[in-house]
């Protein structure tokens, strides 16, 4: 059953409104009695639809289901990157559980994003969160922000365990991960990160960490690095 996000929860009420209400009696025309899936904030819904009015829809909350948030926040340092591949690593972030994408601008990096288009380009990328979210079954729509350059980034990061990925070697990701409720990654462009990026990172506080002997593409890698994270700490 496909999941949508509420506008506002009021107790037992909850509405929709916009687009989301549009998608809702248009594409997938619900009507006033039918039960659909609905989230607020991190807890998920069932509920029935009890009202339709000037694009707003009113929901009758009457079963909490359970929650599949993971255990852990994770936030995303992903570089932007070329054509559609950001937007493949984000929605996979996004499927694979993480709390908040934020978009680095690297040195290597193929695409460096005029400031006077990161706006745009950031409401296009929160569109795809919610598009993933929702497909997904997740009880949130995780935040993606304004790129910011990796050095402004990383030093405003306060994640208990930091680790950004090193093709050219670190620890390996079972031996960084402990018992902990948030952690940031990052993952560079298609160059890679320049050895002063990592020095940089290292500096405020991230591990350097290996994601084996070969060479990933920079969405393969973040791919793989959520999902052995995910897999570690026992939430796949």
């Amino acid at each position: 059953m496909p999941r949508f996000v509420l506008t506002s929860q009021l107790g037992t009420k909850g509405t929709i409104t916009g687009e989301e209400a549009h998608h809702i009696l248009r594409v997938h025309r619900h009507k006033l009695g039918d039960t659909i899936a609905v989230s607020f904030r991190e807890t998920v819904f069932s509920a029935q639809i009890v009202g339709i009015a000037d694009q707003a829809i009113i929901l009758e909350l009457y079963a909490e289901a359970k929650d599949p948030e993971p255990p852990i926040k994770i936030t995303l340092y992903q570089a932007i990157l070329k054509g559609e591949k950001f937007d493949y690593a984000l929605a996979k972030a996004v499927e694979l559980g993480v709390y908040k994408i934020v978009p680095l601008s690297c040195e290597r990096g193929v695409v460096q994003l005029p400031p006077a288009k990161a706006g745009e380009r950031v409401v296009r990328w929160q569109r795809l969160a919610m598009e993933a979210a929702k497909q997904c079954g997740r009880a949130i729509v995780p935040e993606v922000t304004l790129p910011l350059p990796l050095p402004l980034a990383l030093s405003r990061d306060s994640s208990a365990l930091k680790l950004v990925a090193y093709e050219k070697g670190g620890l390996r990701l079972r031996e960084a991960l402990s018992v902990v409720r948030d952690l940031s990654c990052v993952v560079g462009p298609e160059g890679g990160l320049t050895e002063e990026e990592v020095r940089q990172a290292e500096d405020c506080g991230f591990i350097p960490i290996t994601l084996g002997p070969r060479i990933l593409r920079a969405e393969t890698a973040t791919l793989c690095l959520l999902s052995i994270i995910m897999y570690e700490l026992g939430d796949l």
